[in-house]
C-alpha cells in the first residue's frame, strides 16, 4: 500500500493574480510547492461556473469551466491579448500580498473586458495558434453539452437572469423556431462562450500535464447536485423533478444536526432517477467522464444521495406547525416518517446506478464522500464497491477517548484522512472554539489536548500525554492534530493549506446554510515559503507518507 498525502486549495484561493486564482503562474508555483513538500494530491473545489453566491457547488453547468480563471498570461504569449494589458486587468488592486479576500465582482468586470478583446482578435484571426490547434477536436468532443450552454449563456444576458423558468414561454420550453432564431441573432456571442470554453479546456489541460509530469495528481469534486438555474436543468427538464413551468417539485437538502438545526436548503432540483435509468445514465456518464478527463481522480459528493436523498417542500414550513396528513410529497414515496419541516428521505438508485458507473470507468478513480446521517445501508452500498470513504479529524472526537492510542481513532486503510473540508473549521478554528468557556461543542479542550499532545515530539509521533499543566495553546496544539491525521492508517490523508499554515477561522473557506461571506479566503504572496515546504516534507516522512 502506498501511503500519500495532498493538500486542498481551491483555485480561487491561489495567489499571484488580482481579486481571484487562475490557472496561470500562481497555479504552478502551487505545484511546485506540493513536489518541494513530498505532496501526491492537489485537492480542489469543483471548477464549473460559479453561482450568485459565488458557490461551485450550485453552477449553471455540470460541464463548463469557470472563465474568471482564466490565464492572462498565455493569452498574452498567445497573441491575443497585450503586454499593456496585464496592468489593466488589476485595474485599482492594492498589493497583491495584502489582498487575502476574492472579490469576484471587480474580477469579473475587469477580466472579462479582456477576454472579449482576446475573442475579438481571434475570431480577426490573429493570434491563439494553440487554441486554432485544438478548435475543431474539442467542439467535437463537447457537443453533448457545449451549444446549449452558450446558448443558455447568451439568453440569460438577453433576458437579465439564468433562471429560465421566468423566461419568454418560447424560450422556456425550447421551441425549436425560437432556440433557431436566437442561435442566428446572437452568432457572436454564441462563439464568444464557445471560445471561452475552448480556452479554458486547453489552459486546464496543460495545467493537468504540467502538475502530473511533475509527479502531483489532482483530485476533484462531483457536486451531487447541479443549480436549478442551469444549462443542465434547461436542456434536459426531462431528467430532473421540474414542474410544467420548470419549477423544482421539491427541492434538495440535509435534514436538521448538531451543526445546522434548521437543516439546509440547497435549492437545487432532485434528479428524475426513474427517467435517468432509462436513458442508461448517459447525462451522468457524460459528466464523469467530462470530469475525470480533467481529474486524475473525483471524490462523489454527498455520497448518501445514491443510497437515499433527503428533499423539502418548495415552500419554507413553520417547524412548530403540526403534520398535515395530507402532507405533498412531490410523487415521491418517502422512506421514512415526513418529518415536521416537510421533509423526508427517498431511496436513491443505488447499485443499479453504481454498476453502470463502474462499468464504464474504474473504482479506483473515485472516493465517496460520506459524511452526514449515515445508515448501514449507506456504508454497505459504500464498501461493495470498495470505494474509500472520508474520516474527518474534527468530526471523529466524538468517538474517542482522550487516551485513545490510535491515530484517528484507527481510521480504515482503505479510506482518506482528512484535518477537515472546506465546509468545517480549521483545525485551529474549531480548537480556539472548544477552548472557549461558553463553547457550543460538547468536548474538553483538557480531552482534546491530551489526544493530539502525543504528537508533539520532535519525530512527530505518538507519545505519551503530557500533564495537564503542559496543555499547549490552540496554535502549538494544531500541529499535534495534523500528525494525528497524518500517522492515521488511512491510504491517503488530505489536509487544507490553512491547517499547515495554523490558520483560525479567519481563513474558513465555507460555512454550510449561509448565504453570504463564503469562497473568499485567498492564500498571501509570501505563505508558500520553502520553509514550510520543507516542514511539510519532514512531517510526511514522519508519518511514512513519502
Amino acid at each position: 500500500m502506498q501511503r500519500s498525502a495532498g493538500i486542498l486549495l481551491p483555485l480561487f484561493s491561489l495567489p499571484g493574480t488580482p481579486w481571484t486564482g487562475s490557472l496561470g503562474r500562481g497555479a504552478r508555483a502551487f505545484a511546485d510547492f506540493l513536489v518541494s513538500a513530498g505532496c501526491r494530491w492537489w485537492q480542489m473545489l469543483p471548477i464549473g461556473p460559479i453561482d450568485m453566491c459565488n458557490s461551485p457547488y450550485s453552477s449553471a453547468s455540470a460541464f463548463a469551466g469557470e472563465t474568471l480563471y482564466l490565464d492572462i498570461d498565455e493569452l498574452i504569449e498567445e497573441g491575443l491579448l497585450d503586454p499593456a494589458d496585464r496592468p489593466a486587468l488589476s485595474g485599482e488592486s492594492p498589493s497583491l500580498s495584502s489582498v487575502r479576500s476574492a472579490d469576484y465582482p471587480k474580477a469579473r468586470r475587469l477580466r472579462t473586458e479582456l477576454w472579449r478583446k482576446a475573442f475579438s482578435r481571434y475570431r480577426a484571426g490573429n493570434g491563439g495558434a494553440r487554441y486554432r490547434a485544438r478548435e475543431e477536436a474539442f467542439f467535437a468532443e463537447n457537443r453533448f453539452w457545449l451549444d446549449d450552454y452558450a446558448l443558455f449563456r447568451v439568453l440569460s444576458g438577453r433576458f437579465g437572469t439564468n433562471s429560465w423558468p421566468t423566461w419568454p414561454e418560447e424560450f422556456r420550453s425550447r421551441r425549436s423556431e425560437a432556440l433557431e432564431c436566437a442561435a442566428r441573432e446572437e452568432a457572436d456571442q454564441i462563439a464568444y462562450h464557445r471560445f471561452t470554453q475552448l480556452i479554458f479546456d486547453t489552459q486546464w489541460t496543460s495545467l493537468k500535464e504540467y502538475c502530473n509530469t511533475r509527479g502531483v495528481a489532482l483530485l476533484g469534486d462531483v457536486p451531487i447536485y447541479v443549480g436549478g438555474a442551469s444549462a443542465d436543468t434547461w436542456a434536459n427538464r426531462d431528467l430532473f423533478l421540474l414542474d410544467a413551468g420548470g419549477q423544482p417539485v421539491r427541492i434538495s437538502g440535509a435534514p436538521a444536526d448538531a451543526f445546522n438545526p434548521d437543516g439546509q436548503r440547497w435549492d437545487s432540483p432532485l434528479y428524475n432517477w426513474d427517467r435517468l435509468r432509462e436513458t442508461g445514465y448517459g447525462w451522468w456518464l457524460h459528466r464523469l467522464g467530462k470530469t475525470l478527463s480533467r481529474f486524475d481522480a473525483v471524490r462523489l459528493d454527498h455520497f448518501i444521495g445514491f443510497y437515499n436523498y433527503y428533499s423539502f417542500p418548495v415552500e419554507k414550513r413553520d417547524r412548530s406547525l403540526p403534520l398535515r396528513p395530507d402532507e405533498p410529497t412531490g410523487g415521491l414515496t418517502p422512506s421514512t416518517k415526513i418529518d415536521t419541516d416537510g421533509g423526508f428521505w427517498t431511496a436513491g438508485p443505488r447499485e443499479d446506478f453504481l454498476d453502470t458507473v463502474f462499468a464504464r470507468f474504474p473504482k479506483e478513480a473515485f472516493i465517496a464522500e460520506d459524511l452526514g446521517v449515515m445508515t448501514p445501508g449507506v456504508h454497505a452500498l459504500r464498501d461493495h464497491y470498495a470505494l474509500p470513504g472520508m474520516r474527518v479529524l474534527v468530526f471523529s472526537y466524538e468517538n474517542r477517548s482522550p487516551d485513545d492510542p490510535d491515530p484517528m481513532g484507527l481510521a480504515p486503510a482503505v479510506s482518506v484522512a482528512c484535518s477537515g473540508t472546506h465546509d468545517t473549521q480549521t483545525v485551529r478554528g474549531w480548537l480556539e472554539e472548544i477552548r472557549r468557556p461558553d463553547t457550543p461543542i460538547p468536548v474538553s479542550y483538557q480531552d482534546v489536548s491530551r489526544l493530539f499532545s502525543r504528537f508533539l515530539t520532535s519525530g512527530g509521533g505518538p507519545q505519551a500525554a503530557p500533564a495537564p499543566e503542559e496543555t499547549p495553546d490552540p496554535g502549538r496544539l494544531t500541529l499535534g492534530a495534523v500528525r494525528d491525521v497524518l500517522a492515521s492508517p488511512a491510504e491517503t490523508a488530505l489536509v487544507p493549506i490553512q491547517d499547515f499554515l495554523g490558520l483560525g477561522d479567519e481563513a474558513r473557506i465555507n460555512f454550510p446554510g449561509k448565504s453570504e461571506n463564503n469562497w473568499l479566503w485567498r492564500l498571501g504572496e509570501t505563505d508558500l515559503t520553502p520553509e514550510l515546504a520543507g516542514s511539510i516534507r519532514r512531517e510526511l516522512a514522519a508519518a511514512r507518507r513519502d
